[in-house]
């Protein structure tokens, strides 16, 4: 027998130190007070991850855990714990230079991630379970969940402790910034949901110079400076790519799914125009475009990722405003222009009393050092008639905002 053991020493040595690696990250990770987050076991909610506490369900009777809650008793639960700031959008709208501001104020706490995509990627299936089934064991479980996405990072982890930071503690709001959210025709339902008391900014810039800003930052990180293995194969399958091959792309989706016409055809019957539509049709043909906008290569690669669509805010707050259907609900939405961020050309100060008043914040005064995300890639100014081209499609869209935002949109980028 001990000659046996003798003969095999080296491999006992070998699962004898794998047991005690899996022992100790096992109770490092119960520590941290995330082990039910990674292995999908137990009740992982907020309490857990700020106090390193963990709940046992066991305590809690089953008909009142699964039980309806009620908005304002899950408030008073949780609204302090996760985010109550919201930056949707636009993408290329100035979102960076508004997420670096807000940093700055004393009572601003930001996401370690630059991007959290937690209602758009991230919260998967149980999302959109809490949204038809809004039990109190569910929503205490999808808020545990953003909790972690969003604050984890914040803790200290020296010796596994779940200790909040100093800085965190004195810190009165949450926000994070994912500016696909306002894209994204499936978000507003989840947000409404999960943090009904959250304050949504967006921030929307004029849509021809944002798609070509878009398609700037994608070859600049597809085709200058690609960083995957992947992306440097792509690097040199689509470096002719031209940002008139992507809106070219983006178009024959949007005709497809019958919100833009025939671009050709300059005798449409008044009776096919879209404007002729009842809200809830657009609507719809605005989701049949989000199920066809990956059908091609390069879209599927995100080499061409949706640059007319992106800019159709008029489509986008129709979908928003369907959900966020009252008075109250759309106090909960602050929208503004991404060029009244632009620093003074004097001072370089930029007003954001605007947003620090909609969130209730003192105002602060900010002074722009640099550029924040700035697009470096240079390809070029875009060709005239492709500008043309794009005003005389975004012309329509723009006008029709100040239907959903108001008469202060009435053309709020007047083209020539």
């Amino acid at each position: 027998m001990l000659a046996s053991l003798y003969k095999y020493r080296k491999v006992l040595i070998v699962l004898c130190t794998l047991v005690a690696i899996t022992g100790y990250a096992q109770v490092y990770l119960s520590t941290m007070g995330i082990v039910e987050a990674v292995t999908g076991r137990g009740n992982f909610d907020v309490y857990a991850v700020v106090n390193g506490t963990t709940s046992d369900s066991g305590d809690h009777n089953e008909q009142e855990e699964n039980s309806i809650a009620s908005i304002d008793e899950l408030e008073v639960e949780t609204s302090d714990r996760v985010p109550s700031v919201i930056i949707a959008g636009a993408q290329k709208g100035g979102t960076d230079a508004l997420r670096h501001y807000l940093k700055q104020h004393p009572k601003m706490l930001a996401s370690k991630a630059q991007e959290v995509h937690f209602f758009d990627v991230n919260c998967g299936s149980l999302c959109e379970d809490v949204v038809k089934n809004p039990s109190r064991q569910l929503m205490k479980k999808i808020r545990s969940k953003y909790v972690l996405y969003w604050r984890i990072w914040h803790h200290h982890k020296r010796n596994g402790s779940t200790k909040l930071s100093k800085t965190m503690e004195t810190k009165e709001y949450t926000f994070e910034k994912s500016p696909r959210y306002l894209f994204h025709p499936y978000v507003a339902e989840k947000v409404k949901a999960i943090v009904p008391w959250a304050k949504i900014i967006a921030m929307l810039r004029d849509p021809v110079e944002r798609a070509y800003s878009q398609f700037k930052m994608n070859y600049e990180h597809k085709i200058l400076k690609p960083k995957q293995k992947a992306d440097k194969a792509m690097a040199k399958k689509y470096s002719k790519v031209s940002f008139e091959t992507c809106i070219n792309i983006d178009i024959e989706h949007l005709q497809e799914a019958g919100i833009l016409e025939d671009e050709k055809n300059d005798e449409v019957e008044e009776s096919d125009s879209f404007w002729d539509l009842d809200d809830d049709e657009k609507d719809r043909r605005w989701l049949k475009y989000w199920d066809i906008r990956d059908e091609n290569p390069l879209s599927q690669e995100k080499m061409c990722d949706c640059e007319i669509g992106r800019g159709l805010y008029y489509l986008q707050f129709l979908r928003w405003f369907r959900v966020y259907n009252t008075p109250e609900d759309r106090e909960k939405i602050f929208v503004t222009k991404s060029e009244s961020l632009l620093p003074d050309r004097e001072t370089q100060q930029v007003d954001i009393k605007p947003i620090t008043d909609f969130i209730g914040i003192d105002e602060m005064n900010i002074v722009a050092e640099k550029k924040i995300h700035a697009t470096t890639s240079d390809v070029g100014p875009m060709k005239d008639e492709t500008r043309q081209r794009l005003e005389k499609l975004f012309d329509p869209f723009n006008k029709q905002l100040k239907s959903v935002l108001g008469e202060k949109w009435d053309d709020p980028w007047p083209y020539k």
